[in-house]
């Protein structure tokens, strides 16, 4: 079979694909009509094409190469496909058939247009498109239909466009994940040139900005929930963002405020935790395995994620270990909490050290709703195992709170460590250790200031100074004398 009969056949099939098997009169299909002139001669027919000789030469060199071409949107394109063939003693130039395909899609056959688009256009083997849009786009083949092989010439097209999110994956406005389970998100975008992605997650009044399509969290955490944005960006503008939220189901996380809360009997008393979880989690508390129910002695509030229990009036029976449970569908957690009248820890407020290291002084806060009965204050130099102590004085409490003052006794150089502990009735609490440094022994401080220049005697003032050096050199003077 030749090639024209090849070419008839595959124009037919698209004809007949298309519903364009002839053109429109007035040719708003794209027809040219000019090419359907001797439809109706007699002597024209497919036969003619099966009495052609099948060019049998060699085949058609391209004289064009692939191309990329690049275009503004409404520009005019030309695709273009010019072939020779590679001998000189040719009679006659052979008329292969050109087919032009965008994708898979048929364009023209020949010097038919095979596609209902007015902006295709050919001109002579070229291909041209005008008015181009956006969606364009894409691989254009020219096929040289010369032999059982056809020949093919592969050129793109790219559009100069802003960027454009195409989508997230997972495709959903919000993705629920467990603790500790992997998560990617990614994020594709159209536009040329090709815009670099970024994704920005949103979290209450924090921002963070990661770079690149794809985001990969092998295990996560809580801290990965919320708020991420995928936006695409080149130099034609930036897109509108994609939102995605990320919701990290987890069990729950209890903390106590204070795991000692210091109170008196007739005073209230009030004990927090916080809790952390998703989904929200159910929060009771207990003391001794009881249940403790709101009542006229009990209020149990919450704000975000703050729980309270709250003893209107403290009875001597409330004191105790309570405990702060929380549950959802992932697990459970507790945190406990001492209400006690034992003295809260002191903390250290200020450490007043000497200027020249030798004296150092300290002050702690504690509270107590009972009164102190002492205080010990223990030191050991750090290069002993010794530990020794002093007793600072106790004095008059302001409400609840008492303040101790105290100055150490002397003391050798060197580093220390101090603790204070202080106890009434109820029982003794001590202080976090703290460590500082003597750098001269207490009470036996260097002498400061500059030292007084010495004083050197004026030429004459000092006749007791003068008269040997006198009579030293009248020595020297004789002898040298005699000597000559």
């Amino acid at each position: 079979m030749t090639t024209s009969v090849k070419f008839v056949l595959l124009l037919c099939a698209v004809l007949l694909d298309t519903g364009l098997s002839r053109p429109s009169l007035d040719g708003d299909d794209g027809y040219q009509m000019d090419d359907y002139a001797n439809d109706d001669d007699p002597d024209t027919n497919v036969s003619d094409y099966e009495e052609e000789k099948e060019y049998t030469g060699p085949p058609p060199e391209f004289t064009v190469q692939s191309m990329m071409l690049e275009a503004h949107e409404g520009d005019t394109v030309t695709f273009p496909c010019s072939w020779k063939v590679p001998v000189n003693d040719l009679k006659e130039r052979p008329n292969f058939p050109v087919m032009w395909k965008n994708g898979t899609s048929s364009l023209i056959m020949g010097a038919i247009i095979a596609t209902t688009d007015k902006r295709v256009q050919s001109n002579g083997s070229n291909l041209i498109l005008t008015d181009v849009r956006p969606t364009d786009r894409g691989t254009y083949t020219c096929e040289i239909l010369s032999s059982e092989t056809p020949m093919d010439l592969h050129h793109s097209l790219e559009v100069f466009e802003a960027p454009k999110v195409a989508k997230i994956h997972p495709n959903k406005s919000s993705i629920v994940v467990e603790a500790g389970e992997a998560l990617t998100l990614s994020c594709d975008a159209n536009g040329y040139p090709k815009p670099t992605i970024s994704w920005i997650k949103k979290r209450k009044a924090k921002e963070e900005t990661f770079k690149g399509p794809t985001l990969n969290f092998e295990k996560v955490a809580p801290s990965h929930s919320g708020e991420y944005e995928c936006t695409a960006e080149n130099t034609y503008g930036k897109s509108n963002p994609a939102h995605v939220k990320v919701v990290v189901h987890y069990k729950p996380k209890v903390t106590a405020i204070k795991e000692r809360v210091i109170s008196g009997v007739e005073y209230e008393s009030e004990l927090e935790c916080r809790v952390d979880s998703e989904p929200k989690a159910k929060v009771k508390w207990q003391r001794d395995g009881r249940l403790i129910e709101p009542s006229n002695d009990f209020e149990v509030t919450h704000m975000n994620h703050i729980y309270k229990l709250k003893i209107r009036k403290t009875k001597t029976s409330d004191f105790g270990i309570y405990t702060c449970e929380a549950e959802n569908t992932l697990g459970s957690a507790k945190s406990t909490i001492d209400l006690t009248r034992m003295p809260s820890t002191p903390a250290l407020k200020k450490v007043n050290h000497a200027d020249d290291g030798s004296s150092v002084e300290f002050e702690w806060t504690l509270e107590s709703y009972a009164p102190i009965s002492q205080y010990e204050l223990r030191y050991r130099n750090k290069m002993s195992e010794d530990w020794k102590s002093e007793s600072p004085a106790v004095t008059d409490a302001e409400g609840n709170i008492y303040t101790v003052k105290h100055k150490l006794s002397p003391q050798p150089p060197g580093e220390y460590e101090v603790v204070l502990v202080s106890t009434n009735e109820f029982g003794s609490s001590r202080s976090a250790p703290h460590t500082f440094q003597l750098t001269h022994e207490l009470g036996v401080a260097e002498p400061r200031g500059e030292p007084e220049p010495q004083k050197i005697p004026e030429s004459g003032n000092n006749g007791s100074e003068t008269r040997p050096r006198l009579m030293a050199l009248l020595t020297v003077l004789s002898l040298s004398t005699f000597f000559l």
